[in-house]
């Protein structure tokens, strides 16, 4: 059975046991428990992941002292990438949603609706929990094996006869074998060939223009040539995979 530390940040100290009940709920649902802090304070929640880390973070958006969106960014900017952290918002404040986009959250949990909503956003994380335990990929550079995780890599870059990997936690990794071998290898886990000499993990991306892709990993932002003439077919290929990739913030 697998068990997550979770920490829940609101000012309404009297709601943080009921978010706490539903949680674990529904947690016990998909067999899985969870461990639980509450905070009933952001700078308590701040000086606390200091020395701890948490599979997920709810966060209440209006919060005095601190709001969520600002520790989110504080939370982001600390981990850049080195822990999977995820963070959910839990408001009434819908308006609020597109402000905490470059946070990248897994989802947005409406008050007035916590339990439906939280069902949803737990089965999102626990999917794409058994999915990351099978994310390594090998790619072949020569007569060597160069073993990566998929959800490390931010794009990868052509540069005469050689590839390079651009990732979360290393330098540039140097392989030599060809772009069209990898983009066989890796369209199947969401990388797009936005161009000849690039290809891109889609879960980077912010956005997509006539002549770029932007593409945000933690508070470093790339932006690389995309091919006019594939320009509708990324696009499209892009929106399909954010369909796939289940839908982070539902509104009734």
């Amino acid at each position: 059975m697998n068990s997550f530390k979770i920490a829940i940040c609101d000012d309404d100290a009297p709601m943080l046991a009921l978010y706490a009940g539903a949680i674990e709920n529904c947690f016990a649902k998909y067999d899985s428990t969870c461990s639980i802090d509450s905070f009933p304070y952001a700078k308590k929640l701040q000086e606390t992941i200091a020395d701890k880390v948490y599979d997920i973070i709810f966060l209440d958006i209006e919060m005095p002292e601190m709001d969520g969106i600002s520790l989110g960014r504080y939370i982001r900017n600390k981990y850049r990438g080195d822990v999977d952290t995820e963070i959910v918002y839990i408001s009434n404040r819908e308006d609020k949603v597109f402000d905490t986009f470059d946070i990248r959250p897994l989802g947005f949990i409406r008050k007035r609706n916590f339990v439906n909503d939280c069902i949803h956003v737990i089965r999102l994380y626990l999917s794409q929990h058994a999915y990351k335990k099978s994310e390594f990929v090998e790619i072949k550079s020569g007569s060597s094996i160069v073993k990566m995780n998929m959800r490390d890599i931010i794009y990868l870059e052509c540069l005469k006869d050689y590839q390079y990997i651009y990732t979360l936690k290393e330098a540039p990794v140097k392989i030599k074998t060809t772009m069209t071998t990898l983009e066989e290898l890796l369209s199947a886990y969401g990388f797009i060939r936005i161009h000849k000499g690039y290809i891109v993990n889609y879960k980077f991306i912010q956005a997509i223009d006539k002549r770029n892709v932007i593409l945000l990993a933690g508070n470093k932002e790339y932006t690389l040539p995309v091919s006019g003439a594939k320009l509708t077919e990324i696009r499209k290929l892009y929106l399909k995979l954010m369909h796939k990739d289940d839908v982070l913030f539902t509104f009734e």
